[in-house]
């Protein structure tokens, strides 16, 4: 059964592409027609080999239920009939009893198979009626037309992408396109994770395409991205269409909408600090040296710090929200009144700590969760597993990114056009450390709060540096020295003002 599922699988396959090769210029319609129908012919074969195929396999679990049974109760008549073993010992009313409850309980199951049977078989009946338009590629004319879905906000399914190759040959691959969010993601076959094709924003824009050769194409651009795909049917492109243009639009306004919040929220942290600080100025300087040091993490050693059930993200995002709230982290800047310039753009007088600005040429490797903090063997255990995730799934492709170091902040950017893909406030960078058998291996722990109620999350981040990683936590090193500097002789000046 088996065997007979893949062939009609393939058949379909086939089929499918036979007709989505259909010329609109060279081929006539009745090609088209004949086409049609063969993609009919075999999407339903197709359809009913699955259908019997999983009824076979809800009947296997009531055999399963019998299979036991019935060699047991031929056993033990065998052994009554043949060895007449005696009156004493198998000829007893509980062994009756027993038979004759074991038989009861076989025609039970097989009358309950019998039943389940039939209703499996209407269900068959009843799908492969309502599915007779799926069947199709493109629905005939005497079918009823079904109007395409334009409210959709999430789409998903087959479709053929156009790829070229050194700008001339051009290739149609047919990979599973699905929206994740506000991006576009495909996963070819035999892939087992999707990659981002791009994000869906206010600048995306999808038409159909009347200039091609294929039928059903469609285009979706960013101004700095085009992709171009070809649906089986028109409903298909059409839904495609409305559905990425809902998606854009939902996605423009909830940014506006994170944009406003996350202003409001900033205009009152400064106010509350400000409040703060005028009313504590002797007594925090003086509850900062009293009071004992925060309890760290206990360091992770055992191995079930690891998250293994938790996914391994291989690549870097760098959606618009998440640069606007890592900006609105970072302490506002002071008045000329403090004659301390910004301390991102030139040094600061006097004898205060120089602020602190490198960039290193990194790949990144992968990120996880974990569920601690701190840890040498934490870090080396997920290099590990990430490393071992990648040579499993074949991931040998890394892109070049920049690791900039401030004193403030630690950034991801992007070489060919300056964007970030990622930053940490560098308060929330809890550990790093180099692999101790493979000093280009850098990984470093960050810390992610919702809100002041929840419990932090930790995620570890693994990045290849070239020649040596050990330059990078040199630099962290230094520039969370500088930090805590800066810090200390900001709240000394309040206290003696």
């Amino acid at each position: 059964m088996m065997e007979m599922f893949q062939a009609a699988s393939n058949e379909m396959e086939q089929s499918i592409t036979k007709f989505c090769k259909c010329s609109r210029k060279r081929d006539s319609e009745k090609v088209r027609q004949d086409i049609n129908e063969e993609v009919y012919m075999a999407t339903k074969k197709y359809h009913q080999t699955a259908l019997h195929y999983y009824a076979n396999m809800n009947a296997l679990q009531y055999k399963r239920k019998i299979a036991l049974l019935e060699p047991i109760m031929g056993y033990l008549h065998a052994l009554r009939s043949t060895f007449s073993v005696g009156q004493e010992t198998l000829n007893t009313p509980q062994l009756e009893t027993f038979l004759s409850n074991i038989g009861s309980s076989v025609q039970g199951v097989q009358a309950e198979l019998g039943q389940e049977t039939q209703k499996t078989v209407e269900l068959i009946d009843t799908i492969e009626q309502q599915s007779q338009h799926l069947y199709y590629a493109e629905p005939p004319v005497d079918m009823p037309y079904i109007p395409p879905n334009t409210g959709l906000s999430q789409k998903s399914g087959y479709l053929f992408q156009k790829t070229k190759f050194a700008g001339m040959v051009t290739k149609w691959d047919h990979v599973f396109v699905y929206t994740l969010g506000s991006k576009l993601m495909s996963m070819g076959k035999y892939e087992v994770a999707g990659s981002v094709i791009m994000e869906l924003d206010k600048n995306v824009t999808t038409t159909a395409l009347e200039n091609e050769d294929r039928r059903n194409v469609f285009q979706v651009s960013n101004g700095k991205k085009t992709v171009v795909f070809q649906a089986l049917n028109g409903r298909e492109r059409d839904e495609w269409i409305a559905s990425i243009h809902n998606i854009a639009k939902e996605g423009a306004s909830s940014r506006q909408l994170s944009r406003q919040c996350s202003r409001d929220k900033a205009t009152r942290q400064n106010t509350v600090e400000k409040s703060q600080s005028v009313s504590s100025n002797a007594s925090s300087v003086e509850g900062e040296n009293n009071k004992p040091n925060n309890p760290s993490t206990p360091p992770a050693t055992p191995m079930d710090n690891l998250l293994l059930e938790t996914p391994i993200q291989f690549d870097l995002f760098s959606p618009a929200e998440d640069r606007e709230r890592s900006q609105s982290m970072d302490p506002p800047k002071e008045s000329s009144a403090s004659n301390s310039p910004p301390a991102d753009d030139i040094t600061q007088e006097g004898s205060g700590p120089t602020p602190f600005w490198e960039v290193f040429s990194v790949r990144f490797l992968g990120s996880m969760q974990v569920q601690k903090d701190r840890g040498d063997y934490l870090v080396y255990q997920t290099i590990r597993h990430i490393m071992a995730a990648r040579a499993i799934h074949n991931i040998f492709k890394t892109n070049e990114s920049h690791l900039v170091i401030t004193h403030r902040t630690l950034k991801i950017v992007d070489p060919s056009h300056q964007a970030i893909r990622a930053m940490f406030p560098l308060e929330d960078v809890s550990f790093w450390t180099t692999h101790k058998e493979n000093n280009r291996l850098l990984g470093f722990i960050t810390r992610t709060k919702l809100d002041s109620e929840s419990r932090p999350s930790f995620h570890c981040h693994v990045f290849e540096a070239q020649p040596s990683a050990d330059e990078i936590c040199s630099a962290l090193s230094k520039a969370a020295n500088i930090a805590l500097s800066v810090l200390l002789e900001q709240t000394l000046g309040t206290t003696e003002v």
